[in-house]
C-alpha cells in the first residue's frame, strides 16, 4: 500500500488525557519518514491542539485532517451515575464544519458536562453541516440505545462512515 494516500483518521495527541501520548511535532514528523500526505487529529472532546497540529503537518507537507472525537449520550439533559457514554468522531471538512464543531463543544462543556464534557443525539443532528462523521471506536454510539436510528437520521444530511479497527 502507498502511504501517500492512506490517513489514520483516529489519532490523539499529547491533548487527549490520558489517552494520547505524542506532540503534534512529533506525530506529524513520524508521518512525514513513513510517507504519508495526510494525518488527522482527533483529540477526546478538545480542539485545543489543532493549530499546532495544523503548523507541523504543514511544515512537514502533510495535509491536516482536524477534528474531535465527542461523547455522546441519547440526552445530555439526563445525568445518571455510571451512565454510558459512546463516542463518535467527528472530522471538519470546511468552515461551516468548524463553527458547529465549536458550538457542539460549547453546549457539551457549559450545559452537557457531566463527569466529562459530553453532547447529546439532538446536538448532533442540528450541527452536523459541514462535518464528516466517524462511527466512533469500539465504544461507539451505535450501541447506545437509540444509536441505530441516529444513524439513520444522521445519513440524509451528511457523510457519514463506518470506523473500522481490526484488533
Amino acid at each position: 500500500m502507498n502511504n501517500q494516500d492512506f490517513c489514520h483518521l483516529h489519532v490523539h495527541s499529547q491533548f487527549s488525557l490520558l489517552d494520547g501520548y505524542g506532540s503534534a511535532e512529533a506525530y506529524a514528523k513520524k508521518a512525514k519518514e513513513l510517507g504519508f500526505g495526510y494525518l488527522a487529529n482527533t483529540d477526546h472532546m478538545n480542539i485545543d491542539g489543532l493549530l499546532q497540529f495544523q503548523k507541523a503537518c504543514e511544515k512537514s507537507g502533510i495535509l491536516p485532517v482536524m477534528g474531535c472525537e465527542a461523547y455522546i449520550v441519547p440526552n445530555m439533559g439526563i445525568k445518571l451515575k455510571g451512565e454510558k457514554r459512546g463516542h463518535v468522531t467527528l472530522l471538519i471538512k470546511n468552515q461551516q464544519g468548524f463553527e458547529n464543531l465549536c458550538q457542539m463543544l460549547t453546549a457539551a462543556n457549559l450545559t452537557g458536562f457531566y463527569y466529562r464534557p459530553r453532547i447529546d443525539f439532538e446536538l448532533l443532528k442540528k450541527h452536523c453541516e459541514g462535518l464528516i462523521i466517524l462511527t466512533g471506536c469500539g465504544s461507539t454510539f451505535l450501541n447506545l440505545p437509540g444509536g441505530q436510528k441516529l444513524l439513520e437520521d444522521l445519513i440524509p444530511k451528511t457523510e457519514i462512515y463506518l470506523e473500522v479497527m481490526p484488533h
